[in-house]
């Protein structure tokens, strides 16, 4: 994001990997320890100068929202299906950005979705397949079991 090149990844230390090859990771998750856990992982992987460079920022947030203040990027990944695209996401997306989703819900069915904003800023969605993925979830959804 910022320019330099990078994306947003709902999601915790999956996300150190993608940090080494350059540009801004930023890993967003709802519950305050899973952050702590991914971070500590990312550090017993020997890749904290991930975190201390900025390549790798580890937030809590709310996956919805996505992560504006580093945006536009090039690229956002979800790791988790909501029902429809989160409107931030879309506008978090540089122009010639991708985003890849799991949309729809357990029980209607989800399919892997991919969202490419071309230099316009006009969308193009293609389904690429059926996934099935967890909900993106609330932090109150979550812990209540939803």
């Amino acid at each position: 994001g910022g320019g330099g090149g990078g994306g947003i990844r709902e999601g915790g230390c999956a996300a150190a990997a993608d940090a080494s090859t350059g540009g801004l990771v930023v890993g967003i998750e709802h519950i305050r320890e899973l952050v702590e856990w991914s971070t500590e992982n990312v550090k017993k992987d020997g890749k904290a100068h991930h975190l201390d460079s900025r390549r790798l920022l580890l937030l809590e947030g709310d996956g919805y929202q996505g992560y504006a203040p580093e945006a536009p990027y090039d690229v956002i990944h979800v790791g988790a299906a909501p029902e429809t695209v989160p409107p931030a996401l879309l506008e978090q997306m540089k122009p010639g950005g991708i985003l890849l989703i799991p949309v729809g819900t357990q029980a209607a069915g989800q399919q892997y979705v991919r969202i490419i904003k071309d230099e316009d800023g006009q969308l193009k969605n293609e389904a690429l397949f059926g996934v099935r993925y967890v909900p993106l979830t609330t932090v109150e959804g979550q812990l209540k079991g939803r």
